[in-house]
C-alpha cells in the first residue's frame, strides 16, 4: 500500500477479524471458542492541523522521527498526513505506530483498527492491533488479530513469533510453541524463535530441549537482543540447578 493509493471498500472489522482457519493445521488441540471480551477504545477524528507538507512527505518524516525513538514527533506529522488526506489508510498505520511507541496502547489498537476497516488486507496493520490488544492484555482479540496477519503473510517469521507469544499469555504453551517452530522452519537463523522456543519447553518441563534451545540462541543472538540473552542466561541458570 502506498500513500498514494487510493483505499478500497471499509469493512466492519468485528466481523472481518473472526473469519479464521487458517492455522488450523499447527495448534495441537482444537482450539476453544472465541467469545472475546469488548475493549473500549478510544474515538478516531480527523485531526484539527494544518499540514505544512505533502503527504508523502509527511509520512516520511514520520518514519525518521520513529526510526530515531521521536514517538511525538512522530505523531505530528502522522496528524499532519491524516489532515492531508484521511482517507489514506496508511496516513492512519503512521499515527498508530508513533501512538504504539507512546506506549498509548488504547489508542494506537483504536487507530490500528480503522487501518484494517479500510484496508482489510494491509498485513501491518493486523499486526499493530494485534501488539496493541496484547499490551492491553486483551489476548483473545489478539490472537484473531494474529490470525489475520498470519494468513495475508505466512512467511513472516515475526508474525509467527507474534502469535506464539499471545498463545503462551493466554496459557496454550502447545500451541505457542508450535508457532515459534513455524517461524524456526521459515528461517532458522531467526534469533528470537530460538529463544521463545526454549521458554515454551521449559515450560512445559521439557528440561534438556529447553536447554538445547537456549543455548543456541545465545550462540547466535545479536548485541541489539541485549535484553533476552540476559533472560536466557538466567533461565539456564535455573534448569541447572
Amino acid at each position: 500500500v502506498s500513500a498514494s493509493e487510493t483505499a478500497p471498500p471499509t469493512v466492519n472489522v468485528d466481523s472481518a477479524i473472526s473469519d479464521g482457519g487458517v492455522t488450523a493445521s499447527l495448534v495441537s488441540s482444537p482450539p476453544p471458542a472465541l467469545k472475546p471480551a469488548a475493549v473500549a477504545l478510544p474515538e478516531v477524528a480527523v485531526p484539527r492541523t494544518a499540514p505544512r507538507f505533502s503527504q508523502d512527505e509527511c509520512l516520511k518524516r514520520a518514519e525518521m522521527a520513529r526510526n530515531q525513538a521521536l514517538f511525538g514527533r512522530a505523531l505530528e506529522f502522522a496528524d499532519e498526513a491524516i489532515a492531508a488526506d484521511p482517507r489514506k489508510p496508511m496516513a492512519w498505520a503512521a499515527k498508530a505506530e508513533a501512538l504504539f511507541g507512546l506506549k498509548r496502547f488504547a489508542d494506537a489498537a483504536a487507530h490500528a483498527k480503522k487501518v484494517v476497516e479500510m484496508n482489510p488486507k494491509f498485513g501491518p496493520g493486523w499486526v499493530r492491533l494485534a501488539a496493541s490488544y496484547d499490551a492491553l492484555g486483551a489476548f483473545e482479540l489478539a490472537l484473531l488479530a494474529w490470525d489475520k496477519a498470519v494468513e495475508l503473510t505466512p512467511w513472516s517469521v515475526l508474525n509467527w513469533n507474534g502469535r506464539g507469544i499471545c498463545l503462551a499469555n493466554m496459557g496454550r504453551l502447545e500451541d505457542a510453541l508450535a508457532c515459534h517452530d513455524k517461524a524456526l522452519a521459515l528461517d532458522p537463523r531467526f534469533s528470537p524463535g530460538k529463544f521463545y522456543k526454549g521458554l515454551r519447553e521449559a515450560d512445559l518441563g521439557r528440561r534438556d530441549d529447553a536447554l538445547k534451545s537456549l543455548q543456541e540462541f545465545l550462540a547466535q543472538a545479536p548485541p541489539s537482543l541485549a535484553a533476552l540473552v540476559q533472560e536466557a542466561r538466567q533461565r539456564i541458570q535455573e534448569l541447572k540447578a
